[in-house]
């Protein structure tokens, strides 16, 4: 879960998510809030974004991203490239 602004490490953040997705898992992005940092965000979802990165205004909502979550991981568009 992320905002798309790192307060900790912020210089590792995209090139560890990199790692991570060179290790053959895919990674899902849950952003929080209005004001979202997209170039952060979108370098540490796998590809498809559209498929891989979720957003929500408020922790209110989060509920929300779990039936795209899961038809995003059910029906095959997410695999390792």
């Amino acid at each position: 879960m992320s905002d798309g602004h790192s307060n900790i490490n912020r210089d590792n953040t995209i090139p560890n998510a990199v790692e991570l997705r060179h290790t053959g898992s895919v990674v899902l992005v849950c952003a929080i809030g209005e004001h979202m940092g997209w170039d952060e965000l979108n370098g540490i979802a796998s590809d498809p974004h559209d498929h891989t990165v979720f957003t929500v205004d408020s922790y209110d909502h989060l509920s929300t991203m779990l039936d795209p979550m899961r038809a995003a991981t059910a029906d095959g568009k997410l695999s390792v490239q």
